[in-house]
């Protein structure tokens, strides 16, 4: 065992007598001194940012309203305190359409000019804000107004004041913000998520930086220095020397294998000692996960040092070694590539991620949002509805986001609110607003009708035990009073472009009190019987009772752990609500008492959860693909299929979709199959399916690697598309492959070390 100790020792001697080791220590060591003077404060909140300002048109359009009506509001306060030029800005903009460029120039001189008056003392009169009601916290701040002197503090009063006077338009004004600061000094303006958000993006960037510094600088580095390792290992003269000991030649060769390790090993545990350090240190986040990813870039330095070693043993040449782990590189940069662009551009905006099981066919949403029904005579799916697609709309993923579809059976009609689509040509007032669409059916024909306009921020719609529309808005909840289609006369269309104006009275508020003032993203679910609405918002679930004059009341709370967001289903006398890590919670429907806790699948982020109708069936859908289907009853869970992106229950049976559009009906309780809906697979499905995903299964993938770093540190197996830091578990989500990068290439090492083996025994020096 000693000369293979001696051989270890002298490849650690020789990584540090390396020019390289060196230099990479020198500009390692500058750049951990570059970022140890960055560091995190949080403060009081004296200036308003243009990110907590929701809807800039909408608010926009209401100051203008409040400013130039009679009675004393808020809005009226701040538009006499405003200059009459930026009064005369905002009106233009109201009136007609204007440049993107020129609307970003507004909003800056507009939350400017909020700014300056946020220090005024005057700002506050009680005739002004009668009406507004206002936090315990604001109330003992303006109850010292009199006492307090320093600016601040009367910026930090204005700003709560705002707050409560447009809680619509200001849903996340917080009483603090976080800066970033350097060598003390604060660095741009404050963020713009609170303190307890930090610590994940933090995660996020140190994953990025070690994947980039270690994971590809630092790998590439390495294999530069230790390509001629193997090469003058066995190059005549050093392997006679050698091969005169008694050792043998496979522990030699594995020996010079893991000691051409030792240049990763050192330069990954100074980089990211370091980096643990200046985390902890300068930002209190003393996350000891860090430690766990020296091992993994080691093991990711190993399979392109693999590749490496087999070159070497077979042309002994230390360019050639070079080349073919570059070659490597690339080959699994292809394979990788392909695979995702296939996927992500042609076969994953067709995914069905909707079912709406109707009385005699299936109506289903795909990713890109777009509507189709099963055509049994065709064996296709068709697209309905097509009308309130748009270009963008189909190029921005929007069926997981849209709100429904519900169907009214009595009208034969699809209900569903569209998000707005991506917009950066023109600006429009109301082009933050979310759209209803009716889908009618007549003759086995759609046709498509525009809906009026829904109350601010909404976003979940469902149908009351009564059959009528009930909406889920910043506001609170909002049922429809009247016809919903949206009238199109000429004198309608005018009305609907003036602020406040057209549609207004197509939906009552019907609770509850006080208001709730939801941001994004919120959930919801309904007990389809007696109507009690549960709602999810901010940590917080929320049980709402419909009372006998079918208006809404506060009738419980439950604050949950941390949480990013919730999926939730009503079964029966049960609550199933479903956290972001995949703990499912089983909650008392008239209490939210939790009954009973547990992980069916691990820490795996879900997508959905639905519950059938009598309440005993529970399909939990995680963006990974994976179905469980739970029987409360027997607590015993069971997975259907593989890679679903959507499930329904249709009476006893539950619908499940597989293979993009692929829908099988399956008996509930034995998951027999009844009946399947699919449609002839295109050339492209099977070059997928039967080529290219059996070939990404058995190739290692080293550059996946790096999602294994950001799971290690973030403990999260999925990324959501969409919005930076946004949280919401109905948008697609980037699933991470966390053991097919380890497997593959551990056995891609194993291989690639065997062969080299039986190469150096059968070679003759």
């Amino acid at each position: 065992m000693r000369p293979y100790l001696a051989i270890l020792t002298d490849s650690f001697r020789e990584a540090l007598a390396s020019r390289m080791l060196w230099i990479l220590f020198i500009l390692t060591t500058l750049l951990l001194a570059a970022i140890s003077p960055l560091s995190m404060i949080e403060k009081r909140a004296t200036e308003f940012q243009r990110s907590e300002i929701q809807d800039w048109p909408a608010f926009l359009a209401n100051l203008t309203s409040q400013g130039m009506a009679d009675e004393a509001t808020p809005g009226k306060r701040i538009w006499e305190l405003l200059d009459e030029e930026i009064r005369g800005k905002i009106r233009a903009t109201l009136k007609e359409e204007e440049e993107t460029r020129t609307l970003l120039a507004l909003v800056s001189e507009v939350l400017e000019a909020l700014n300056q008056i946020l220090p005024r003392e005057d700002l506050y009169d009680e005739a002004s804000w009668r009406d507004v009601r206002l936090d315990e916290n604001t109330r003992d701040l303006l109850a010292g107004l009199e006492t307090t002197s320093s600016a601040e503090d009367i910026s930090h009063l204005n700003r709560l004041l705002l707050r409560s006077a447009f809680p619509v338009y200001l849903p996340t004004v917080s009483s603090t913000q976080v800066f970033v600061t350097y060598l003390g000094n604060p660095v741009g303006t404050a963020l713009p998520f609170p303190r307890q958000m930090a610590d994940p993006v933090i995660n996020e960037i140190v994953a990025a930086v070690m994947n980039f510094f270690i994971g590809t600088l630092g790998v590439f580095a390495a294999v530069l220095v230790t390509a001629s390792i193997i090469p003058n290992t066995f190059e005549s003269g050093a392997i006679d020397f050698l091969l005169s000991k008694p050792i043998s030649r496979v522990l030699l060769l594995l020996t010079k294998f893991f000691g051409g390790c030792a240049f990763i090993l050192l330069i990954a545990t100074y980089f990211i000692v370091g980096i643990w350090l200046v985390i902890g240190i300068r930002f209190q986040l003393w996350n000891h996960r860090i430690l766990m990813t020296i091992p993994l870039f080691m093991f990711l330095f190993a399979i392109y040092f693999s590749v490496s070693t087999f070159a070497g043993m077979r042309w002994k040449n230390a360019t050639v070694s070079i080349v073919m782990a570059i070659l490597f590189w690339a080959a699994c940069f292809v394979v990788g590539t392909s695979k995702d662009v296939i996927e992500s551009v042609f076969l994953e905006p067709d995914k069905l991620v909707k079912l709406v099981p109707l009385e005699d066919s299936i109506v289903g949403v795909r990713r890109s949002g777009e509507i189709v029904e099963w055509l049994p005579a065709q064996g296709e799916w068709d697209e309905i509805l097509s009308d309130t697609m748009s270009p963008i709309r189909r190029r921005s993923g929007m069926g997981a986001s849209m709100g429904g579809p519900v169907y009214i059976a009595e009208q034969q009609q699809l209900v569903f609110i569209r998000q707005p689509a991506p917009s950066f040509a023109r600006f429009r007032l109301r082009s933050s607003s979310a759209e209803l669409f009716l889908g009618t059916r007549e003759n086995a024909s759609w046709t498509a009708t525009q809906g009026k306009e829904l109350p601010y921020g909404a976003n979940w719609i469902t149908s009351d035990p009564e059959g009528r529309l009930l909406v889920l808005a910043s506001g609170g909840l909002f049922r429809a009073r009247a016809e919903l289609a949206r009238d199109n006369t000429p004198g309608a269309r005018i009305l609907n472009l003036l602020p406040f104006m057209g549609d207004q009275d197509a939906f009552e508020a019907v609770g509850p009190e006080p208001a709730m003032n939801l941001s994004m993203p919120f959930s919801a679910a309904m007990h389809p019987g007696n109507g009690n609405i549960v709602v999810w918002h901010k940590d917080t679930l929320q049980l709402l009772r419909r009372g006998e004059d079918k208006k809404y009341e506060h009738a419980a709370r439950l604050e949950l752990r941390k949480s990013k967001d919730v999926t939730m289903a009503w079964a029966g006398t049960r609550i199933a609500c479903v956290l972001a890590d995949g703990e499912v919670l089983l909650l008392d429907a008239t209490s939210l008492e939790i009954q009973r806790r547990f992980f069916p699948a691990g820490k795996t982020t879900p997508y959905k959860v639905i519950a059938s109708a009598d309440g005993r069936w529970l399909a939990v859908l995680f963006h990974s693909g994976r179905l469980l289907l739970h029987d409360i009853e027997q607590q015993k869970s069971r997975s259907v299929g593989s890679g679903v992106s959507s499930a329904s229950f249709d009476g006893d049976q539950l619908l499940v979709t597989d293979r993009v559009e692929r829908v099988t009906r399956h008996d509930t309780v034995s998951l027999q199959e009844e009946s399947r809906y699919e449609p002839e697979m295109t050339t492209l499905h099977q070059v997928h399916r039967f080529f290219l995903l059996p070939f990404y299964r058995v190739f290692p993938k080293p550059g996946e690697l790096g999602e294994v770093v950001d799971y290690v540190l973030t403990d999260s197996d999925a990324r959501a598309w969409g919005p930076p830091r946004s949280t919401d578990l109905s948008q697609y989500h980037e699933v991470k492959d966390i053991a097919g990068p380890l497997v593959n290439g551990a056995w891609f090492i194993i291989i690639m070390l065997s062969l080299c083996c039986f190469s150096v025994t059968r070679k003759d020096f």
